[in-house]
């Protein structure tokens, strides 16, 4: 029933993904089967059927699955800001446990509010001031963390991340989860912030315990890339993505980590190789799912007029306001729009 899923999805074919879905949690409660259908929902303009699967699943699975299939459904709305919150604060667990409730509310709330999108220090500062209210202090770090590493404060961003790099080999895998993804950040943030000593030994140290892990290599890709050993660098990129771990459980996807640091060694460095590394690895991501930064990625870095419009186009219907496409002109947009009118991606039967 998974490669019946997987192959409907593979095809375009998306009601059938959603029936295979469907199927797979109604006879063995599966995680991904529920979240599947409810993103499937989604992408055939089905959402109050996507938030019903999402309601559904996530009062029975209570970790990041299902809310990772009610982000694909808001971003596609275009859900404002506000609604976003509200929506996160009427959940409840099933089971009453405060500190998951909280945790995947907070989880749902970094990834809406604040990858690939340009926050406001007022939301940032509402953010924090939530995970202080109910103790997370995880995603807190997050929190802080990331909006520094994206405005470019990189000593700020080091420092509120280090005590999650300090975990990263924790032996609870819930604990790893969490943790693990901020080893690139504080890496990337040392030696951007002068501190390449500091960074080398974090790296050093992190590589004795996780060896050849996805953010070992990709905190590695980001020090060689910034120590001007760009060949090197590349090949290590190429490894990250090789080695991408499992998606259930991450703080942020490592799919958009892979994509991201590709991003910003191009700009740090001016290596168009870089450039070029993102649109390939961009475009193998999307064919296993429709991932919006894939294709919002793609469509602020390609350089083929042809491929860019259709990646616009995607990403327009995806998540319109993504951060990578605020650089558009307003032609464009609606050449994209255009674009969907006469194609219709997901309508295929």
């Amino acid at each position: 029933m998974r490669s019946q899923l997987r192959l409907a999805e593979l095809d375009g074919h998306w009601k059938q993904a959603r029936d295979w879905g469907r199927q797979l949690y109604e006879r063995y409660k599966d995680p991904w089967g529920i979240t599947h259908a409810a993103r499937a929902s989604f992408l055939i303009g089905e959402s109050d059927d996507g938030f019903r699967t999402f309601f559904e699943g996530s009062k029975q699975i209570e970790d990041i699955r299902p809310w990772s299939a009610a982000l694909v459904g808001h971003r596609i709305a275009a859900t404002p800001e506000d609604e976003l919150i509200g929506f996160a604060r009427r959940w409840k667990a099933l089971s009453g446990n405060s500190a998951v409730e909280s945790s995947l509310r907070d989880h749902f709330l970094f990834n809406a509010l604040l990858v690939d999108r340009s926050a406001s220090d007022k939301t940032v500062q509402f953010l924090l001031a939530t995970t202080e209210k109910n103790g997370d202090a995880a995603h807190r770090g997050w929190i802080a963390g990331y909006s520094a590493f994206q405005r470019a404060d990189f000593a700020h961003a080091a420092e509120a991340f280090a005590g999650l790099a300090a975990q990263a080999a924790a032996k609870s895998e819930s604990v790893r989860a969490i943790s693990a993804p901020a080893l690139p950040y504080v890496v990337a943030s040392l030696a951007r912030s002068g501190k390449m000593d500091q960074a080398r030994a974090l790296l050093g140290s992190s590589q004795e315990k996780l060896g050849r892990d996805f953010y070992a290599l990709l905190s590695a890709a980001y020090l060689q890339g910034l120590s001007g050993d760009h060949t090197r660098a590349l090949q290590t990129l190429w490894q990250a993505h090789v080695a991408s771990p499992p998606l259930a459980e991450a703080t942020i996807s490592p799919l958009y980590q892979l994509l991201e640091a590709c991003e910003k060694l191009q700009v740090w460095t001016n290596d168009d190789r870089y450039r070029q590394m993102l649109v390939d690895l961009a475009r193998r991501q999307r064919e296993i799912w429709p991932w919006s930064w894939a294709y919002a990625f793609e469509a602020k870095h390609a350089k083929d007029a042809a491929e860019r419009e259709r990646a616009l186009a995607l990403a327009s219907f995806l998540d319109p306001q993504s951060d990578h496409l605020s650089g558009f002109a307003k032609g464009q947009r609606e050449a994209a729009i255009a674009w969907l009118e006469r194609n219709k991606p997901f309508k295929k039967q």
